[in-house]
């Protein structure tokens, strides 16, 4: 007797990524198309921003991305790697690293940078990151990585300053940084406050401020 064949699995309605199929399948030796992958990550972030980590589906996600379930599938096969492999590719995305010559200059401008990620996808994604982690272990886990590797710049630009003596010796370069973000972030997301490039150099000259070498 021949077997009864199931119905074919119907395609997502919107249309699919531009220059990919709906289902690019791999075949062996193939390389794996970049373009999915950037609209998969892209995907990713916004289902998390928009329904958290509960909301977070490889169908979903899938859909949102254009294409087909088993393509996401063989790339992240459960939710947790579907965010941590989005959250691997932000931290893969060089970071804003400006060497102006003074340590306000960089951190005015890493501050900048600040605002622009705050104010886009990424920006979107916080709250929902910032709840997940508060209840998964490994959302916290690698949140805490990605956010180490993106302070990095702002790490250095500090360093520089002390060793150029635009700052004291016993500065800490990990506090300084936190006076300079930390604003950014509470008026982004709570208080709404003013974030132009006039309150930003107020806020990176106060910060430095406090660090300067005793005359």
């Amino acid at each position: 007797m021949t077997p009864t064949r199931s119905a074919p699995v119907a395609r997502p309605a919107h249309r699919p990524v531009s220059g990919a199929s709906p289902d690019p399948e791999r075949r062996p030796g193939r390389p794996r198309s970049a373009e999915v992958d950037a609209a998969i990550v892209e995907a990713v972030l916004d289902v998390f921003a928009a329904g958290g980590y509960d909301g977070l589906t490889i169908e979903a996600v899938a859909e949102r991305a254009g294409v087909a379930r088993s393509t996401v599938y063989r790339r992240y096969p459960a939710k947790d790697e579907l965010l941590a492999g989005a959250l691997e590719h932000l931290a893969s995305v060089e970071p804003l690293d400006p060497d102006t010559g003074s340590v306000e200059g960089d951190l005015l401008e890493i501050a900048r940078g600040l605002r622009r990620l705050l104010r886009g996808r990424i920006g979107r994604t916080v709250p929902a990151a910032l709840t997940a982690a508060a209840r998964q272990p490994v959302v916290a886990r690698d949140h805490r990585r990605l956010v180490a590797l993106r302070r990095q710049p702002a790490l250095a630009a500090v360093r520089r300053g002390v060793e150029r003596g635009e700052l004291d010796v016993d500065t800490d370069p990990d506090l300084l940084v936190d006076l300079v973000s930390g604003p950014v972030f509470y008026r982004h997301f709570l208080s709404g406050g003013p974030l132009d490039d006039a309150v930003l150099r107020e806020l990176v000259r106060c910060a430095v401020g406090t660090f300067r070498p005793s005359v």
